[in-house]
């Protein structure tokens, strides 16, 4: 939580000495500290739906809906974020038809999965997240590919545990809080689904997750 606390501080303290003149450095530490609050909210929510699972007290609310614009409206809320990180954010949106699922539950797999690619593809050439949902008649699949390193296969199982991150901590470059994935897989598992990493050509990983088409006794 540190991280986006000290960027909206240290921005706040210029804007409010007059430090800053310039009408175009105005409008990046502005859009700045809105980029980092949304971030520092999304941190927030992880602790706090990571909390209402250990505890037992998560509840679920599951309605017929069209998934694909549920996951199209949080691409698009993501695109700022990502851009002031030099990123693009791809949606390619399959036949899926209406299924019951829990709108916040999925926003947050998406938002999780946008965040995770943005941060660990950082270094990557090609800055582009592709979100693509799709249907096999069994599960609709939501799938988010970044163009980064990749993630090792020994590894696969562990990035979805709470409070593991990749690499060793005084090495690492990236920050969070290491809910992220393992909400998206309590998520998934919640909708009768599952999240499974997959390798992308010529590079990169492929978050998959697949929630249930029909849910029984959850309407």
């Amino acid at each position: 939580l540190r991280t986006p606390l000290t960027s909206i501080r240290m921005h706040a303290e210029m804007l409010e000495k007059n430090w800053v003149k310039s009408e175009d450095k105005l409008g990046e530490y502005y859009r700045s500290m809105r980029t980092e609050s949304e971030r520092l909210s999304r941190l927030i929510e992880n602790v706090l739906d990571f909390s209402r699972i250990q505890k037992g007290k998560k509840k679920y609310l599951f309605k017929l809906g069209d998934i694909n614009k549920c996951v199209a409206e949080v691409a698009e809320m993501m695109r700022a974020y990502a851009a002031q990180r030099g990123f693009q954010i791809q949606v390619q949106s399959g036949e899926c038809g209406e299924i019951a699922f829990d709108s916040d539950a999925v926003t947050q797999i998406v938002v999780n999965l946008i965040d995770n690619a943005v941060k660990y593809s950082s270094n990557s050439n090609d800055k582009t997240v592709m979100v693509r949902t799709k249907s096999d008649g069994q599960y609709v699949l939501i799938e988010v590919e970044d163009r980064g390193p990749g993630i090792p296969y020994r590894q696969r199982k562990k990035v979805f545990q709470e409070f593991y991150r990749i690499g060793a901590e005084s090495t690492r470059e990236t920050t969070g809080s290491g809910l992220g994935l393992a909400l998206v897989k309590r998520f998934a598992q919640a909708h009768n689904g599952f999240v499974e990493i997959i390798n992308a050509r010529p590079t990169g990983a492929i978050f998959r997750v697949s929630l249930a088409a029909k849910l029984q006794n959850n309407i």
